[in-house]
């Protein structure tokens, strides 16, 4: 298979093109060191890959919560290991979909789900709002 060469000889990524790379970084077996090289990838799809792989490091994750573009830091705050710290920060993001993220992700503190569910400022925030109860309440259920 030709994604699993492309893995195994990814010592110069940028030898390789867009969609190889971005099929690469999309392959639940690829290790951490292509990831590391993938992470500052020239374009958004390849990082966004690499925000969403479970092998990824929480280090990798908060650095990638920083990135330009709004689908890498939406890839962020859904991804399970985001550190509670991290998730607070993307809850404030001026994009609503890594907003989105936040409010649908279940480890997303509950102080930080009902400062989304209390901002109202847009209609695009309703839906977040919408998103974080729903989220809060699952957490509820699981409490109790």
């Amino acid at each position: 298979m030709k994604i699993n060469i492309i893995i195994a000889d990814y010592s110069n990524i940028y030898s390789i093109d867009r969609e190889n790379r971005r099929n690469a970084t999309a392959n639940h077996c690829a290790p951490l060191s292509v990831l590391k090289r993938a992470m500052h990838d020239s374009f958004d799809d390849v990082r966004s890959n690499v925000a969403g792989s479970f092998h990824i490091t929480v280090e990798m994750l908060i650095c990638l919560s920083n990135d330009e573009d709004y689908a890498v830091r939406s890839a962020v705050a859904i991804h399970p290991f985001t550190p509670p710290g991290t998730l607070k920060k993307l809850s404030e993001d001026r994009d609503w979909c890594v907003r989105a993220n936040v409010a649908n992700n279940i480890n997303t503190p509950a102080n930080v789900l009902k400062t989304l569910i209390n901002s109202t400022k847009t209609s695009s925030n309703d839906s977040v709002s919408n998103m974080a109860w729903h989220t809060l309440r699952k957490l509820n259920a699981n409490a109790g």
